[in-house]
């Protein structure tokens, strides 16, 4: 049986950009061996939020010397299930201006993206965008045709069963369509061998159950320090805000005191009111 892991890159990935958008974090480990071993030469991403997991693929297609142009499709207004988020974009625009220029950020709905592309052209979509049931057969149907025949198409939130969230449903109705399989890390990665040539290691993984078991177990071991990490660092920022805060108010305090001694004297509390709404 072919070696699977063919060489050491996924086990020694090391994503440079994590945010608090977490949620991918344990799949990226998994991008950068499917880069390797894909070798895509268009990657277009439905849906790029903060960017992790794109930038992590625009890292392993330099890191690998992978022939290849990425687009990242959004909107950067948000939906019903990520609420809004205007301001992402403009320091998530920096951070690629600097680190990944050559990847394309595409500010647009996705059906005004898609004309950019030709038909049996995109070696690797990922499909992350709204996670309602109608929008994401929606893009699913509208994005097919573009997939080449090496082609591979990744679901992001299969997993997630909340109030808004159909990715699950959809999922289900068409992993059984084509060679596939998937994770349950990570709020659950569907991955669909779309196209008739994909690399025979991708084949393996959706017939052999025990090889994908190990595999799938390799790789969200190596996704979890990710996410660890991450989480981690959110929490350090965190307390280092909360030691701030807790700063300035110490600072309102001594100033408060020093304005109303001659109240708190006379046993009258407004200001510590005001103090306590202030905080809070």
């Amino acid at each position: 049986m072919k070696n699977i892991i063919k060489t050491p890159y996924s086990l020694r990935f090391d994503p440079a950009r994590l945010t608090q958008a977490i949620d991918w974090h344990g799949h990226l480990a998994f991008a950068a061996w499917l880069i390797e071993t894909l070798r895509p030469h268009i990657l277009v991403e439905l849906g790029v939020f903060r960017g992790d997991s794109f930038a992590a693929f625009a890292q392993a297609v330099r890191e690998q010397d992978v022939d290849c142009k990425l687009f990242g499709v959004d909107t950067w207004q948000g939906d019903a299930t990520t609420g809004t988020y205007d301001d992402v974009y403009p320091e998530l625009k920096d951070y690629f201006d600097i680190h990944h220029p050559s990847a394309r950020l595409m500010r647009m709905l996705f059906d005004s993206a898609i004309s950019e592309f030709a038909d049996g052209s995109i070696d690797l979509l990922h499909v992350d965008g709204c996670h309602e049931y109608a929008a994401v057969k929606q893009d699913y149907e509208m994005w097919k045709p573009k997939i080449s025949d090496r082609g591979v198409i990744l679901f992001h939130d299969i997993e997630v069963l909340a109030d808004g969230f159909g990715v699950y449903q959809y999922w289900r109705e068409v992993r059984d369509q084509y060679p596939s399989f998937s994770f349950k890390h990570g709020n659950g990665l569907g991955i669909l061998l779309v196209g008739k040539d994909v690399p025979e290691e991708l084949l393996i993984l959706s017939r052999d159950a025990v090889e994908c078991e190990k595999f799938k177990a390799i790789h969200e071991a190596l996704g979890g320090r990710f996410f660890y990490r991450a989480k981690a660092k959110y929490w350090q920022t965190e307390h280092k805000n909360l030691g701030s805060r807790l700063c300035n108010a110490q600072l309102e305090i001594e100033r408060l005191n020093d304005t109303h001694a001659p109240a708190v004297q006379m046993g009258q509390p407004s200001w510590t009111r005001r103090l306590i709404d202030k905080i809070t």
